[in-house]
C-alpha cells in the first residue's frame, strides 16, 4: 500500500457509523474513510502538523500530539490558583460538522496539490447505508486528518475570546454569543452562549 500512496485529487466517500455519546441517549455520527484514504490522510497530516504545532496556542490541548487531558487539568490548576482570572464555560456545538470548507482551506494555505487533496476529502460525500449524501461543510469525525483540521479552524479563537471578555474593571458576569470566522451558513462554530465569570 505504501508504494501506492500518492497525493492527488481523488477521494472515496466516507462510511457513516453511529456510536453512543457518553452520558447521553444521542448517537455520535462518525465518517470512516477507506483504509487507503486513512493512510494518505496520515501522510498529509505528517506534512502539515509540524508547522501548525509551532503556531497553535500553548493553552490548546485537544487532539495535540504529546498532550493529554492530564496536561490540561494541570494547566487549569495552575491558572485558577492565580487571582483576577475568568472562567469561561463554552460548548463548541457540532464543531467538526460546521467547518466552512473554503475558509478552512484558505487558512491551511498549503500548496496546490495538498489543497486539492484536502478539498477532495472534504467534499467526497457520506455513504449512509446505500444512500450517498453530499458533504457541503464540515470534516468527518473518524478521519485521520480531521482533528488537525478542526484545530486549524479553531486557531485564533483564544485571542477572540480574550478580546471579547477583556477585564473592564467592573468584575461583572457577561453573557454573549461569539462568532468565529471559519464557519458556514452564518452558523458560528461556537454556537452556544459563553459565560465569563471573573474570579477575585
Amino acid at each position: 500500500m505504501a508504494d501506492g500512496l500518492k497525493v492527488g485529487a481523488e477521494a472515496t466517500p466516507v462510511r457513516r457509523v453511529y456510536i453512543p455519546k457518553p452520558g447521553s441517549e444521542e448517537l455520535r455520527p462518525l465518517g470512516i474513510p477507506t483504509l487507503h484514504d486513512r493512510a494518505l490522510q496520515t501522510l498529509v497530516r505528517f506534512a502539515l502538523e509540524p508547522e501548525w504545532e509551532a503556531r497553535f496556542e500553548p493553552n490548546s490541548y485537544g487532539f495535540r500530539p504529546g498532550r493529554s487531558c492530564w496536561d490540561a487539568i494541570g494547566a487549569i490548576f495552575q491558572s485558577v490558583s492565580k487571582m483576577d482570572k475568568y472562567v469561561l464555560d463554552a460548548d463548541i456545538a457540532k464543531c467538526f460538522d460546521r467547518i466552512d470548507h473554503d475558509a478552512l482551506l484558505k487558512k491551511v494555505n498549503a500548496g496546490p496539490t495538498i489543497t486539492r487533496q484536502l478539498r477532495a476529502w472534504l467534499e467526497a460525500g457520506i455513504l449512509d447505508g446505500e444512500t450517498l449524501f453530499p458533504s457541503e461543510q464540515g470534516t468527518p469525525q473518524g478521519g485521520a486528518i480531521s482533528p488537525l483540521l478542526a484545530n486549524i479552524a479553531l486557531h485564533g479563537l483564544e485571542e477572540l475570546v480574550q478580546a471579547r471578555f477583556r477585564d473592564d474593571g467592573s468584575g461583572s458576569t457577561e453573557r454573549s454569543r461569539i462568532s468565529h470566522p471559519h464557519t458556514s451558513s452564518g452558523t458560528p462554530t461556537t454556537s452556544s452562549s459563553c459565560t465569563g465569570t471573573r474570579r477575585s
